[in-house]
């Protein structure tokens, strides 16, 4: 049928900002295309296939996240539907996560598991196992994610050596924390959290000599609304940061053994509609980097006071002062709540209390309501 292209880049900032997705994934030394939630969905009848699970009713033209740590969203985001590939990769090797451009303000862990996937089964049916984690150094004062920004916003992991071989599905994960102080009014300590919570899902083959089948977790299940690394005051507490979840599988890591996978289709779109798709994506891209970009250009400060603590969890006398400037924790003012009065802190590390942030709204001009499309062009299928 005929059809119209109409692109993905029809968005308000204020529900775009701080949203994200996977672009693509390095696994085993081939890389597959991500699932571009804007473009995908309009080729998937054409027959666009991808190692990435599609979530055609996720919030913000599919770019937005899981707020509700008790929904079935949770596993692989809402209306979940399993990749048409599987990627191939041996016990040992790598992966690599090509994130979209990532909002500073957005800070929290990043965190991946496995489970296996046999039979085809619902996501909320699948026994996860968590194989990498990060979450806030107390050292550097940064977050995995801002690690992710300085490496180009890619993650890089490794798959167990151990493990059974056979067919698995890859959650990774990414957790923003900058509304998911309690209090909060989108709800945070209630089934419906502040904290967003980014989820995707990944077809994977694993070849390799391994026996163990790791203990695993459900989503929902793994996560509670008042778990300390879900409700958690990004700008204002103790200079710490507890992971959710289970522990790491602390299984074998070995390089991996064996010739590296041939793979004859990583999921490319078919030569009938290359071009097309190519524009389509190159201007949905070019919208979410503007916004991007103008956001955190946009918002010029922060809020935190963050002080040290022993094993205990008891303040270390002495370091309750912010005496140091804001390197920057900027507020994304579009993506946030309307606050009255101000909002204590104003330094990145031991924070004055009396050093106040007010919170509000920006008007970034350009950016809200704008809309594209690629003229002129029909599409058969």
């Amino acid at each position: 049928m005929l059809q119209n292209l109409y692109t993905m880049a029809v968005v308000g900032a204020t529900l775009v900002a701080g949203h994200g997705y996977v672009k693509s994934i390095d696994i085993d030394g081939t890389t597959y295309p991500g699932y571009m939630p804007m473009v995908d969905k309009i080729f998937e009848p054409s027959g666009l296939k991808r190692v990435v699970w599609g979530a055609p009713e996720q919030n913000t033209f599919g770019v937005g996240p899981v707020v509700d740590v008790a929904s079935p969203d949770l596993a692989c985001r809402a209306g979940a539907v399993p990749g048409a590939l599987t990627a191939q990769a041996r016990a040992g090797s790598k992966l690599v996560f090509q994130w979209s451009d990532w909002f500073r303000s957005h800070k929290g862990p990043i965190l991946t598991y496995m489970a296996r996937f046999d039979s085809p089964k619902k996501p909320q049916d699948l026994e996860f196992f968590k194989i990498d984690q990060s979450g806030y150094d107390q050292q550097t004062h940064t977050w995995a994610t801002d690690l992710l920004i300085k490496q180009n916003n890619t993650w890089s992991l490794t798959i167990p050596s151990d493990i059974k071989p056979g067919k698995y599905v890859v959650r990774h994960e990414l957790i923003a924390l900058q509304f998911a102080s309690a209090g909060n009014p989108l709800g945070a300590g209630t089934t419906t959290t502040g904290a967003q919570l980014y989820p995707i899902c990944v077809n994977v083959e694993v070849t390799g000599t391994g026996t163990t089948t790791p203990a695993g977790v459900r989503f929902p299940g793994a996560y509670s609304p008042k778990d300390p690394g879900i409700l958690y005051d990004l700008y204002y507490g103790a200079n710490t940061y507890p992971l959710p979840g289970p522990s790491v599988y602390q299984g074998k890591h070995d390089p991996p053994v064996g010739p590296v996978p041939v793979v004859k289709n990583v999921g490319e779109v078919t030569t009938t509609s290359d071009e097309v798709y190519a524009q389509a994506v190159s201007i949905a891209d070019k919208e979410f980097k503007t916004i991007q970009s103008t956001v955190d250009k946009a918002l010029p400060g922060g809020g935190g006071c963050h002080w040290d603590v022993d094993a205990n969890g008891k303040e270390i006398a002495g370091t309750n002062k912010c005496t140091n400037p804001n390197e920057g924790l900027p507020l994304d003012m579009l993506d946030a709540p309307i606050v009255t009065g101000n909002y204590p802190g104003g330094a990145a590390y031991k924070g004055d209390k009396t050093n106040n942030l007010g919170v509000g709204t920006s008007q970034i001009n350009g950016i809200f309501g704008k809309a594209a499309s690629i003229k002129g062009r029909r599409m058969a299928w």
